[in-house]
């Protein structure tokens, strides 16, 4: 727990610093890797990157922690998948992906930050298991977490079922990422894509773009939906389908199957005849269509050769991230006589610095520094 914490006698969510700065600091913001209880006993640190962010799990329920430097691979995997400097981005378009990740004012989860999970093998490789309904309630504050962000998939490090080899990994990460962005940050980044990319039988998805391009393929032989559920894209499980065709559109549009994928294939899921774009345009082309408009304009494909100098064969590679370097800002008020450092920000927030050497702030409201203002304050 941190110092001020401790004093307030709560817990209380540290600020990295590298996020006081502009609005596009703000949206493109790399974080330290922090030491963060706040999130459920099931994880220990957490890591916030281009809107998203990272909880990390720790030694709990019979599991090893999962290492740093695997948290920092997918750190840098979403800042490769994001890439302010790709080839034909938009960058207002690519910053409206960043907000809406962040659940900005008037996003699709505008207040809901999106979150990434990372945890060690397998929900069953922990007691109780943290993904079942019972599980979740015995890891305190972990439901309060899932309550307060919007999240989809697991990222593992080594996956139990995981073949052990860097090319794995590099497909556990990018298509459980893929899912993450997709589903929280592509459907609102660009005009239309919110009608577009509707999966939910509420909003009516049988009239948007993707589902009549997921029919497409799977009436033209690429998507075999067979395995999911009753196999009815109409059905109860169309929102899955839909997701996983997301993925698999988005990763052979990129041309990565053929690479990563073992022997270079999924059939009969995905057919060897859509790995390539120009497969693609010609057996789904509303597919081909729909990721050149909501996709290509705000993602970007990773460098093969810089997956593979991060994700090698028995865990070995490293993950090449740096966090964005210190900015601290505002105006310093506390008495100055002892280790912690108050400053005043310009929007009349509070932020506590623990120690010259310290990585975040501890941002304060205001109520809470009233309390110790003969303390440490001069107002």
């Amino acid at each position: 727990m941190c110092k001020i914490c401790a004093l307030l006698g709560k817990d209380i969510p540290t600020k990295d610093l590298a996020s006081i700065g502009n609005l596009n600091n703000d949206l493109y913001k790399s974080g330290n890797l922090l030491s963060d209880d706040s999130n459920g006993t099931w994880f220990d640190r957490s890591l916030d990157v281009y809107g998203i962010e990272i909880v990390v799990a720790t030694e709990v329920g019979g599991q090893s922690s999962v290492p740093d430097e695997w948290a920092k691979k997918i750190a840098q995997t979403i800042k490769l998948l994001i890439d302010p400097n790709g080839e034909g981005v938009s960058a207002t378009d690519q910053q409206n992906l960043i907000k809406t990740l962040m659940g900005s004012e008037g996003t699709e989860h505008e207040g809901f930050q999106t979150g990434q999970r990372i945890a060690y093998g397998s929900g069953d490789s922990y007691s109780p298991n943290p993904l079942s309904d019972s599980g979740i309630k015995k890891y305190s504050g972990y439901e309060d977490w899932l309550d307060s962000t919007v999240q989809d998939d697991m990222v593992w490090y080594q996956n139990v079922d995981s073949l052990k080899t860097g090319d794995d990994d590099i497909v556990e990460v990018l298509e459980h990422l893929m899912h993450t962005i997709h589903l929280f940050g592509v459907r609102g980044a660009i005009q239309g894509s919110s009608e577009a990319l509707k999966t939910s039988d509420k909003e009516g998805y049988q009239d948007s773009s993707l589902w009549l391009a997921m029919k497409e393929a799977i009436d033209n032989g690429v998507f075999d939906v067979s395995d999911y559920g009753d196999g009815d894209p109409r059905g109860e499980h169309a929102d899955l389908m839909m997701k996983e065709y997301q993925y698999l559109l988005n990763f052979n549009m990129w041309e990565l199957g053929f690479e990563f994928w073992e022997n270079g294939t999924l059939e009969p899921e995905w057919a060897d005849i859509a790995r390539t774009q120009k497969g693609i345009l010609e057996h789904n082309p509303l597919g081909y269509e729909l990721f050149n408009k909501y996709f290509d304009p705000i993602l970007t494909k990773p460098e093969i050769l810089t997956l593979r100098t991060m994700f090698q064969d028995n865990d070995g590679g490293v993950s090449g991230y740096v966090a964005d370097p210190f900015a601290i800002t505002g105006t310093r008020v506390d008495h100055g006589t002892g280790e912690l450092a108050v400053y005043k920000q310009a929007d009349g927030s509070y932020d506590i610095l623990e120690s010259s050497d310290a990585t975040s702030f501890v941002d304060i409201p205001k109520a809470e520094l009233v309390a110790f203002n003969n303390l440490f304050f001069r107002w």
